[in-house]
């Protein structure tokens, strides 16, 4: 596994562990060298120099008692020598052996380190019994001296003391040797230890040393490898949000690691890739958005136009009903006159007759007029579909305008049924008048009939009257519509021009990134095609325009059968 695959903790607790480890085993090992050197000092001044300090007193205590018995001897030879003298002996013989007790103690009581040395103080032992012994019996020899009178006693006592003495001397050198053996194993069990503490001390110091550099060498490789293993990566990151921070997401960051990093560099790419896909899709929805308001802007005026044509011709229709209804009134007046004529006079047949023939020619006016009501009941039904599918499309604000396309459309079917009604009415009333007109000069009884029937048509153009006024009622309604679809259409085209301003502006604005794949070619086309497409539609309702506007001197001619786009457009809806 490489090392920039390795977590960073991971990393760093290992180095900080093995160097821990070393330190601890320095440490260690000082604190090991140091125990030892202050172990065998202090075993050096507690055991060894006590011990030869006890070994030099005690050998130097034996010497002065050797020298105190020696002393004797000379009070024997002076012939002043007084029992004083045997008594200060003694006495100062007392007091050597209370030191060498207290010596010998000391090194009874001392452990021994050494097998040599364990037996050295065995033999001493032996020795100093034997030694301690034999003083035994010069000690009394002199306190028997420092007793007596008496010449020949004293002499007898010195004959067995010097016997005595030559006995100790033996015995005494020969524990003298041992004390030097002693003193010289102990010395050089010490010159030993030290000279082992100063190799142990040299050996320590050089092993930590050695331990010293090579955590330090160990520190510094560590610290090299772990520091460009991270600051590395991440520089290349730092470089690489200084680059997104300029907007450039094409940058790449080549960070190929499994470590903290690595996450991150890998976490970071993903979210530039996201975000490069999130611009990218940002300025393809702008154009869309764009796109779509220009076409919506465009269909916008021409609705606005369309629905301004319309209400100029919804007016024109409204003049042609009050123009129909008028005549429908005099329709129904005449029928009264010609009731009254008939009933009054029969001489007034012919003026009948020539009525009869107005009424037929009035009537199938009245025919031609309840088939252009049919039609604009018709084409006022398409209207009033378009309308509920273009309130439909305006979603929330055209809830409104649905209701009224959806009455209008009810008055249409209505002024439908009525018409058609008319209608039958009126071929009904054509073909009784050419009946009438016909038989008139031959059926003069029929003259009765006639007024009854003419009555009939009166109620019946009372009936068209009351279809025309609803009609009509509906027309201005219709007009109402009209006008505020204009208004509503001027609206949206405005605000469809403002949200192509916004897209615009969206994409001024997101244009700040570089992702590499944002093509802007084909706008110049794209407008040019709605612009065209602005101009037909343009053209496509001025030619309707003109063709509505074409009529009669009567009164409005209306082409209801005329399909413009928009009427193709909403019938594939």
């Amino acid at each position: 596994m490489k090392l920039k695959d390795i977590k960073i903790g991971s990393r760093l607790w290992t180095a900080f562990g093995t160097l821990i480890v070393i330190m601890v085993a320095i440490f260690s090992l000082a604190f090991y060298t140091i125990t030892t050197l202050s172990s065998n000092m202090h075993n050096i001044e507690v055991n060894r120099m006590p011990d030869l300090i006890d070994f030099s007193k005690m050998d130097c205590e034996r010497m002065t008692i050797r020298s105190q018995t020696l002393e004797v001897f000379m009070y024997v030879n002076e012939s002043n020598a007084t029992q004083s003298d045997f008594a200060n002996v003694l006495e100062k013989r007392n007091k050597s052996w209370k030191v060498v007790d207290k010596h010998w103690a000391n090194i009874l009581n001392r452990p021994r380190q050494s097998e040599k040395g364990r037996e050295l103080i065995a033999q001493l032992k032996g020795e100093y019994d034997d030694w301690r012994t034999i003083y035994v019996d010069l000690d009394g020899l002199i306190k028997a001296l420092s007793q007596t009178t008496d010449n020949e006693e004293k002499n007898q006592l010195m004959a067995k003391y010097d016997e005595t003495y030559h006995r100790m001397v033996p015995i005494s050198d020969k524990m003298g040797k041992t004390f030097v053996a002693a003193l010289e194993n102990n010395l050089s069990n010490t010159n030993d230890m030290i000279a082992k503490n100063e190799k142990q001390s040299v050996s320590a110091r050089v092993v930590i040393i050695i331990s010293m550099l090579t955590a330090l060498l160990f520190t510094i490789i560590v610290s090299l490898l772990i520091t460009n293993s991270i600051t590395k990566p991440l520089a290349k990151g730092v470089q690489f949000a200084e680059s997104l921070s300029n907007g450039d997401l094409t940058v790449e960051l080549d960070v190929n690691q499994k470590d903290e990093i690595g996450v991150l560099a890998y976490s970071l790419k993903e979210m530039t890739n996201k975000l490069k896909e999130v611009i990218e899709n940002i300025i393809s929805g702008a154009d869309n958005i764009a796109d779509a308001s220009m076409q919506m802007s465009a269909t916008s005026q021409q609705m606005s136009q369309g629905a301004s044509e319309q209400a100029s011709s919804t007016e024109e229709v409204s003049s042609s009903m009050e123009e129909m209804t008028s005549n429908i009134l005099q329709n129904a007046d005449n029928a009264l006159q010609t009731e009254k004529i008939s009933t009054v006079a029969l001489d007034g047949v012919n003026k009948v007759g020539k009525a009869s023939e107005q009424s037929l020619t009035s009537i199938k006016e009245i025919a031609q007029k309840i088939t252009i009501i049919n039609d604009i009941a018709f084409q006022t039904n398409i209207l009033a579909l378009n309308a509920a599918v273009e309130a439909a499309r305006a979603g929330e604000q055209g809830k409104g305008f649905a209701v009224v396309a959806a009455e209008v459309r009810k008055l249409a079917e209505r002024s439908k049924i009525a018409a058609d009604e008319i209608g039958i009415l009126s071929k009904t009333s054509v073909d009784v008048t050419e009946g009438a007109g016909k038989l008139m000069t031959d059926l003069a009884p029929e003259i009765q009939k006639t007024a009854k029937l003419v009555q009939e048509i009166a109620a019946a153009s009372q009936e068209q009257n009351n279809g025309a006024e609803q009609i009509n009622s509906a027309i201005q309604q219709l007009n109402s519509v009209t006008q505020q679809n204009a208004a509503s259409a001027e609206e949206l085209a405005s605000s469809s021009e403002e949200l192509a301003g916004q897209a615009e502006q969206l994409k001024e604005i997101v244009s700040f990134f570089k992702t590499g794949n944002v093509s802007q070619s084909g706008k110049t086309d794209k407008k040019s095609y709605h612009h065209a497409a602005i101009q037909t539609k343009t053209a496509s309702a001025q030619k309707a325009k003109s063709q509505m506007n074409q009529g009669s001197p009567k009164g409005a001619r209306l082409n209801m059968f005329h399909e413009t786009e928009s009427d193709n457009r909403f019938e594939k809806i």
